[in-house]
C-alpha cells in the first residue's frame, strides 16, 4: 500500500499491484503536506497546514481516529523515530521531538532560520539531519540532553498570573534586592534565560517567514 498526502485536504491509499485507490478520506479543513508512520504501522500520521496532526488507523483512512494540535504554523516534513516518537519541521524554523499516543512534544532539537523542508532519521545512529530555507543542512543528536522546552504562547501577561508583574511566569522578584538574588537557584536563572533566548528566536523565525510571504503576494498581485 501506498498513502499520499495532497494539499487538497485528502489521504490516499493506492495498490501499486492493481494499479488502482483503494480509499480516500474525506477533504479536511486544512492542506495535508506530510506524512510518518507510527505505533508499529498501526497509524499513518498527518502534518497539516493548520499546524495539526491527523492520524489515522492503518486500514481505516476514511476518518481520522485522533488529532493532535500543538504547532503555530504549518507541519512540512516529518520522520520516524521510533514506535511511538516521530520528529516533526515546521514554517515556524523549528524541529520538534513528538511522542504519538500519548500526544505530547517532547522537545525542540534546533531550528533554522525560515521554514523547515525536511527530515530524517539516520537509520544506524540516533541522529536526525534536516535542511531548510536557509539553505543549512543540520545534524541533531536525539540523545543530547540540552533539548529544550516547548516554547508557550500561553504566557501571563505583566502583572497575571505572576505577583511580581514582570514577564515573566514566575512569582519571583526580579528586583536588585540581594535578598532574591541570593535566593534564586543558578539552575534556575539559567532555565530562564534560554526560555527567554528561545522565545526570542521564535519570534524573529515568524517575523521572516511573515515577510517572505508579504512579498510573495506582492510578486504574485503584480504579475497579474
Amino acid at each position: 500500500t501506498i498513502l499520499v498526502t495532497s494539499g487538497d485536504g485528502t489521504l490516499t491509499s493506492y495498490d501499486p499491484r492493481k494499479g488502482k485507490v483503494v480509499t480516500m478520506c474525506e477533504p479536511m479543513e486544512s492542506e495535508l503536506l506530510s506524512i510518518a508512520i507510527a505505533k508499529n504501522t498501526n497509524i499513518a500520521v498527518c502534518g497539516s497546514s493548520s499546524g495539526a496532526l491527523e492520524m489515522f488507523k492503518w486500514g481505516v483512512f476514511g476518518v481520522p481516529c485522533d488529532r493532535f494540535v500543538g504547532h503555530p504554523e504549518s507541519i512540512d516534513t516529518l520522520a520516524t523515530v521510533d514506535q511511538d516518537t516521530l520528529c516533526s519541521g515546521s514554517m515556524d524554523g523549528l524541529v520538534r521531538v513528538l511522542s504519538i499516543q500519548p500526544n505530547k512534544c517532547i522537545g525542540v532539537l534546533g531550528e533554522h532560520q525560515g521554514a523547515v523542508t525536511c527530515v530524517q532519521k539516520s537509520p544506524n545512529t540516533d541522529r536526525v539531519m534536516s535542511c531548510g530555507d536557509d539553505g543549512c543542512l543540520r545534524v541533531w543528536d536525539l540523545n543530547d540532553d540540552s533539548k529544550e522546552e516547548e516554547p508557550t504562547s500561553s504566557a501571563n501577561p505583566p502583572g497575571e498570573g505572576d505577583h511580581d508583574g514582570d514577564d515573566d511566569d514566575d512569582d519571583d522578584d526580579d528586583d536588585d534586592d540581594d535578598d532574591s538574588d541570593s535566593d534564586e537557584l543558578p539552575a534556575k536563572r539559567s532555565n530562564k534565560r534560554k526560555k527567554k533566548k528561545q522565545r526570542q528566536r521564535v519570534e524573529t523565525a515568524q517575523s521572516q517567514n511573515a515577510a517572505k510571504r508579504s512579498k510573495a503576494e506582492k510578486q504574485f498581485f503584480d504579475g497579474l
